[in-house]
């Protein structure tokens, strides 16, 4: 059980950020140009939501007060949970290209989070940090660049 614990702390991000890149290959291509700024930009918004709320607070690991960590970690400040920030900013994304597959997303995010919590080196304020963040960071991106993106230009015309 500990492996299955390990993987999905370390590694199912990996699926989730790979599962965010498949609305890439069945979008239309104006589509993608929007999709992958929405990303970049989502993520950026995260980095500095997660940086700044972590400066603001800090979470202890809780292996640094007795809990059995399963994977090493530095004792450092564990809020938010990068990892958990990083698979909701992938799954929230593709919440407007596909439901059944954003679904999946975030319920592999919510995983890896569990996983997180349950390998020793997150608290669930950390995880739930991250799940708002990541959506947060996801839905504002997807609002700006689609108001950028999708408004229409008039000039005024004499």
């Amino acid at each position: 059980m500990d492996s299955l614990i390990v993987f999905g702390a370390k590694y199912l991000f990996l699926f989730v950020l790979l599962g965010a890149v498949v609305p890439l290959f069945v979008m239309h291509r104006d589509e993608r140009k929007g999709y992958v700024l929405t990303s970049i930009f989502a993520a950026i918004l995260a980095f500095v939501f997660a940086k700044s709320a972590g400066a603001l607070y800090f979470d202890p690991r809780p292996f640094t007060h007795g809990v059995h960590a399963l994977i090493p970690h530095e004792p450092d400040n564990g809020f938010p949970s990068d990892h958990t920030t990083l698979s909701f900013v992938a799954s929230v994304l593709v919440l407007r290209f596909s439901k059944p597959i954003a679904m999946g997303l975030v319920s592999l995010a919510a995983i890896v989070g569990v996983c997180r919590v349950l390998s020793g080196v997150h608290s669930p304020i950390d995880i739930l940090g991250g799940a708002i963040f990541g959506s947060v960071a996801s839905i504002v991106a997807s609002t700006i660049v689609n108001r950028l993106t999708l408004s229409p230009r008039t000039e005024a015309t004499a």
